[in-house]
């Protein structure tokens, strides 16, 4: 009985692991496609060269950020922006997903 348990226990983890294997991949889809476009390249382009800066002179991007903008981590999120952004990426993954079948 005990190994008939473990097979199933083992077939749920590996169904797990598939499922997981599936959403990283079709993250990545996301993710990769979300890069080819020239704006969000442009903005990665820059946070790179902030986080560069900022390592160079012993600080963090957050100390730099505060620097320039010192109000900037106390003001509240705009929660549309971040829905937008949810909406927008879980099309995304859809789309990628309807492309794998």
């Amino acid at each position: 009985m005990g190994m008939v348990k473990n097979l199933a226990t083992d077939n749920q983890k590996m169904g797990v692991l598939f499922e997981a294997d599936r959403r990283i991949s079709a993250e990545y889809r996301c993710a990769s496609s979300l890069l080819q476009e020239e704006e969000v390249a442009k903005k990665l382009k820059f946070l790179g060269a902030l986080d560069r800066l900022a390592h160079k002179n012993d600080f963090s991007a957050r100390d730099v950020i505060n620097l320039l903008k010192p109000e900037y981590f106390e003001q509240p999120r705009e929660q549309g922006a971040s829905m937008q952004i949810k909406d927008f990426h879980d099309r995304l993954v859809e789309d990628s997903e309807q492309e794998e079948k």
